[in-house]
Parts: C-alpha cells; structure tokens; sequence
C-alpha cells in the first residue's frame, strides 16, 4: 500500500489527523479492519 492509499483512505473515515503518519509508519492488516469497524 502506498502512502497516497493510506492518506485516502484515512480521509474518507474523517480521521486523517490522528491517523495518517501512524499508519504511514505501521501498516498491519489488522489495522485496517479496525479503521473499516470504527
């Protein structure tokens, strides 16, 4: 995943701020299933 994906991505579930360096850094599937979740 490029870290254009993850800022998209991030954008869409309106938590860009608090997420986007965090995920940049650690991008783990689980991560993911939590983001789509919350």
């Amino acid at each position: 995943m490029t870290q254009e994906s993850v800022m998209l991505m991030c954008n869409n579930c309106g938590m860009q701020r608090a997420h986007s360096a965090r995920f940049i850094g650690n991008w783990l599937p689980k991560d993911a299933e939590t983001s789509a979740d919350e």
